[in-house]
């Protein structure tokens, strides 16, 4: 849910650094509020990191923040015994690895249309 109303919310009419904040504090609220022992840092962690990448606009930046947010949550998924949801999240990973690969770390630099 918190991913679906991040990425409504990053639209151009929000761009600014208060939105983002808003967004981390509801996620850290909502973190706090579901709280099932520590394991609950990693979904937070992995949304809060990718939610700063996609903010930023750029391709680098979300990639980077991509490769530390997706193991959060694939380590999550395996604590958990969600099992499709590990299988998703590493063929996320292997997407962004290609992803990578085939445009070259330097190309990802400049900002993206996202």
């Amino acid at each position: 849910m918190n991913t679906l109303f991040r990425e409504l919310v990053f639209w151009e009419w929000a761009k600014s650094k208060v939105t983002l904040a808003l967004i981390i504090a509801l996620l850290f609220v909502m973190t706090v509020y579901t709280w099932s022992g520590w394991i609950s840092v990693l979904p937070f962690a992995s949304v809060a990191v990718t939610s700063i990448g996609y903010w930023t606009q750029n391709a680098q930046k979300i990639r980077l923040s991509q490769l530390f947010g997706s193991p959060c949550t694939l380590l999550y998924d395996v604590l958990i015994h969600s099992w499709g949801g590990a299988i998703c999240e590493a063929i996320a990973i292997l997407s962004i690895i290609i992803s990578i690969i085939r445009f070259g770390w330097r190309n990802l630099g400049e900002e993206s249309g996202i």
